[in-house]
């Protein structure tokens, strides 16, 4: 449906004038690329626990210089952030910490960037309300690939998860059976386990691999066959097919996608 028709939210003369004001005022002019990331964190909610879902911004930091080497400009999105964003450059405006932000700007913007890269959080759905390609990073659930089965996801970056007590990482098929998506990071330690964030290299070459994807108009052929036909088996969709874990991360984790579930 969203492939085939056009979004249902735009903006007056008023609007878009005042949206570009704003952007302007903060360094990205008119005729700018730029990209927006985001990385979910207790502080939009004022959560006093500390959530799966949530990741460092920090990470993103290869990455803004990648895409600023290639041209484009950087938007961190988000609201009410406690902590700014590390990268100090002109070419990157901290959205999540301005005094100024609210409702129409948070659409403003990622309706206007290139590509969107976020966390398993609302702003990402938001990208595809505007059919903005899409890189969804620190996945820690597999189970919610079948949430992100549209056109618009390209990337899916999955969170490892480190065995304290077997000192090695879960396969990613214990992931699927057991229902993390609702544990709380109090419970995973209570395991003996230990959340493994996305390091700035991984998110770095999914970035690179959104950049082949969006901009140079690349198809990615890796063959992930294995753990989708094992995926299919707990969580029929034919949709999930479509979905691509990143290339190089599957690539280097290849015995915790495929090694535990080729027999199954």
């Amino acid at each position: 449906v969203l492939k085939k028709n056009l979004p249902l939210i735009s903006f007056n003369t008023d609007e878009i004038a005042n949206g570009n004001n704003f952007l302007q005022r903060n360094g990205i002019g008119p005729k700018d690329k730029f990209i927006c990331i985001h990385s979910r964190s207790s502080s939009y909610r004022n959560e006093s626990f500390t959530s799966v879902r949530n990741s460092s911004i920090n990470n993103f930091e290869l990455s803004c210089n990648f895409l600023i080497s290639k041209g484009f400009k950087i938007i961190r999105v988000g609201r009410d952030e406690k902590l700014p964003f590390i990268v100090k450059s002109k070419f990157v405006f901290d959205y999540a910490v301005n005094e100024n932000q609210n409702d129409f700007l948070d659409f403003f913007i990622i309706s206007k960037c290139t590509f969107f890269l976020g966390g398993d959080s609302g702003l990402a759905t938001l990208a595809k309300v505007f059919r903005k390609p899409v890189m969804i990073h620190n996945i820690l659930n597999l189970r919610d690939i079948i949430h992100y089965v549209g056109d618009s996801e390209k990337i899916i970056l999955p969170k490892k998860i480190w065995s304290k007590k077997n000192k090695k990482f879960l396969h990613f098929n214990e992931t699927l059976k057991n229902n993390y998506n609702q544990i709380r990071d109090i419970d995973i330690k209570n395991k003996d386990l230990e959340l493994v964030e996305n390091s700035n290299q991984e998110i770095l070459d999914a970035v690179k691999e959104m950049f082949e994807i969006v901009v140079d108009k690349k198809i990615l052929n890796q063959d992930q066959s294995n753990f989708f036909k094992y995926y299919e088996k707990m969580y029929p969709n034919p949709l999930v097919k479509k979905v691509k874990i990143s290339p190089e991360f599957y690539k280097n984790n290849i015995e915790l996608f495929e090694n535990d579930v080729q027999n199954l």
